[in-house]
């Protein structure tokens, strides 16, 4: 069972990896219209912060990024 979990928890950070990778200027364009929301200078630190928060969502968010991949290729729709 712990092989399995294991496995699992690789695989989604590997599919976050790609799907970062891919996606690198939205994600930037999001989090500066994060800090924009807030009236905050965007920072190097809180982008490796919004970045990270990513990594933690990524087991949850697998089997999306999976079918976002198999679909158009991982990149996110507008």
């Amino acid at each position: 069972m712990l092989e399995i979990i294991t496995g699992y928890l690789v695989l989604s950070v590997i599919l976050m990896i790609i799907f970062i990778e891919i996606n690198k200027e939205q994600l930037y364009e999001q989090y500066l219209e994060i800090e924009e929301e807030y009236s905050r200078k965007p920072s190097n630190k809180w982008f490796n912060f919004y970045i990270f928060t990513h990594f933690l969502k990524a087991p949850m968010l697998c089997p999306m990024i999976f079918l976002l991949i198999l679909g158009n290729g991982g990149k996110l729709l507008k």
